[in-house]
């Protein structure tokens, strides 16, 4: 048995029947446009570092770099960006990544209140060092 549908008239509703297509369209148009979400690439050496050094882990760093607010991001006179984001447990990290290709490759990741930082250009120190007094010279007798 064969039906026949009626032709849509305006006031069934045909035209959002006939808004249809465009809103699909539309919305691939726009999936096709957006930024693809990059990838974050590990190698073994970072992530050993990270996690021995920093104490921070593969899922820290990523749940992070997903949160932080890339409009605060920081370009490092190496090269390298740093920015600030929160992990799903509400730990507060540094990180320091590299871009290439579109693609994220972790370096670094600390706590700021850990004594490892960057000053201004992007060499690692330490704050104890800075806090610590100097040490007298000794001199030695007879001179």
């Amino acid at each position: 048995m064969l039906i026949e549908k009626e032709p849509a008239s305006a006031e069934s509703g045909a035209d959002d029947l006939r808004a249809q297509p465009t809103t699909v369209a539309a919305g691939r148009l726009a999936r096709r446009m957006a930024p693809r979400r990059p990838d974050i690439i590990w190698d073994d050496h970072q992530r050993s570092h990270i996690e021995a050094v920093h104490h921070v882990f593969q899922d820290e760093f990523e749940q992070a770099w997903f949160e932080r607010e890339p409009q605060d991001d920081e370009r490092r006179p190496d090269g390298r960006t740093e920015g600030f984001g929160l992990t799903n447990a509400g730990r507060q990290l540094v990180m320091v990544w590299e871009l290439q290709d579109g693609d994220v490759f972790p370096i670094t990741a600390f706590e700021p209140d850990s004594l490892r930082y960057t000053d201004a250009e992007g060499q690692s120190t330490e704050e104890s060092a800075k806090k610590r007094p100097k040490r007298k010279r000794r001199r030695k007798k007879g001179r």
